[in-house]
């Protein structure tokens, strides 16, 4: 079997590079490049404008009309009142499941938006207003005011299922003690009947 790369006279003839003309190529020093010729401080200004240009063009873009209106005076959105929330919660020492409220342990505004969309259909339902074009805006006091009853709600609720529980395990350990004494009652009367038929 013979090797097609036996041969390489042929691969050097067919494979090398194309000789160049050594007075066609210029030299770099003989290039002739046209500039204009600036003042250095002509030079200075161009550049520094025209950054400040597209700056002002970028902030005019930038710009534009809140995608809502603003809130109405007296009133805040869930988000600001969360804020809110959080701060009147720290100061009375409030916790949660993570721990006591503070400004790292925050109210999430969705636990407002959360707060708001459940209570509607109940008997508290969580004081929100229409009002200038927004939905759910709250007046401070009130939603101040409707938490800490909610607190206090559900203190009361807790109070009164410890006080039913209780008062079940009070009826059951009664229920449990009759029971056990109509059963010694029993068999006293068992014991007594014997006794009388042995006589």
């Amino acid at each position: 079997m013979t090797n097609p790369f036996d041969n390489s006279d042929e691969l050097e003839t067919t494979h090398s590079a194309p000789q160049v003309d050594e007075t066609e190529v210029d030299t770099a020093g003989d290039v002739d490049v046209d500039t204009p010729e600036l003042d250095e401080t002509e030079e200075l200004d161009e550049v520094t404008d025209a950054p400040k240009a597209a700056k002002g063009e970028k902030k005019a873009k930038e710009k534009k009309e809140p995608a809502r209106p603003a809130a109405p005076e007296g009133f805040v959105s869930p988000v600001a009142f969360a804020k809110i929330l959080t701060k009147h919660l720290e100061a009375k020492g409030a916790s949660n499941s993570k721990g006591l409220i503070t400004e790292t342990n925050a109210i999430a505004p969705q636990q407002m938006y959360s707060t708001i969309n459940s209570t509607k259909a109940g008997k508290n339902p969580f004081p929100v207003h229409s009002v200038g074009g927004r939905e759910n805006m709250i007046v401070v006091e009130e939603g101040l005011a409707w938490w800490d009853e909610k607190d206090e709600r559900k203190a009361q609720t807790a109070a009164n299922a410890a006080a039913k529980e209780a008062k079940k395990a009070d009826k059951a350990k009664k229920t449990a003690q009759a029971e056990v004494e109509e059963g010694e009652a029993g068999e006293d009367f068992t014991g007594t009947e014997d006794v009388v038929e042995a006589e």
